[in-house]
Parts: C-alpha cells; sequence; structure tokens
C-alpha cells in the first residue's frame, strides 16, 4: 500500500515539475521577446535623437539579438542549419537567408500553437503618418517593430 501512495505521489510530483520547468521556459521566452523589442526602441531613438533618421531603413531585417547588451545564453548565433531537427530545442538563433530570428519550441510550450516546431520573428519598418488626419500619401514617420511571422 505505501508502495502505491509513493507511486501516486511521484506521478504527481513529476507532472507538476514538467508543468513548472515549461512554464519557466515561456517566461524566459517572452522575457527576451520583450528585450529585444525595448532593444529595438532604444535604436530607433538614438538614431532619431541623433538626426540619423535615414539610416532606420539599415534595421529592417537585423538581427534582433544585436539589440541586446549580451546574447541570451540560449543562442546558436548567425547560422544556416542543414538539418534544423538536430538543433536543440528551446534555443534561438538568426537565419540570414530570410533575416527571420528563430526560436525552437520545445514540445508542449504555451507560446505556440499545437504541432509548431518554432517561431520565427523579423524586424520591420512601418511608415505611418505624424497626423491621424494626414493622407496616407504623406506619410512623415517611420516605427520599427519586431514582429511574429507565419
Amino acid at each position: 500500500m505505501v508502495v502505491v501512495v509513493i507511486g501516486i505521489l511521484m506521478a504527481v510530483l513529476l507532472d507538476r515539475l514538467a508543468f513548472y520547468r515549461q512554464q519557466a521556459e515561456d517566461i524566459m521566452f517572452k522575457t527576451m521577446l520583450v528585450s529585444m523589442r525595448t532593444g529595438l526602441r532604444i535604436q530607433v531613438m538614438q538614431l532619431t535623437n541623433y538626426g540619423k533618421g535615414g539610416d532606420l531603413q539599415k534595421l529592417e531585417g537585423a538581427n534582433p539579438i544585436g539589440f541586446l547588451q549580451h546574447p541570451p545564453v540560449n543562442y546558436l548565433g548567425e547560422i544556416e542549419p542543414d538539418d534544423e531537427e538536430k538543433l536543440p530545442r528551446g534555443h534561438w538563433y538568426y537565419r540570414k537567408s530570410d533575416r527571420n530570428l528563430r526560436y525552437l519550441l520545445n514540445s508542449g510550450s504555451f507560446v505556440a500553437n499545437e504541432g509548431q516546431k518554432y517561431l520565427n520573428f523579423k524586424v520591420k519598418l512601418l511608415h505611418v503618418s505624424k497626423n491621424s488626419a494626414c493622407p496616407l500619401d504623406q506619410i512623415t514617420a517611420c516605427r520599427a517593430v519586431l514582429e511574429q511571422m507565419e
């Protein structure tokens, strides 16, 4: 009887540990994404404040890891993998060919749809008007965003 009770408690404990491990990974993922978006905003503000607004075009497609002071420990670098299946799950890497930052998901992630193996992100420029009454052909400002790609 004692062995059965201990077995049930161990099963519950292991299930909870897996749940908390996945939640921790998802929080680390979201925190890194927020940090990269904040770094991008800082880059845009610096270029704008120093009168280098024309250099905003250079940000499009840039590696968002470059906006961080230090790359995360789970960053594999700028690579073109031959076989993505061999790369470790729960890691980031930048694909130069399509200029996407990719995050390889572990199974059971809460941040993705079921069946997804990775999430792609790309720095894009959005052209917006400073005045909502301004016609679309008079775009006067540019905004950079780190957007999730399909």
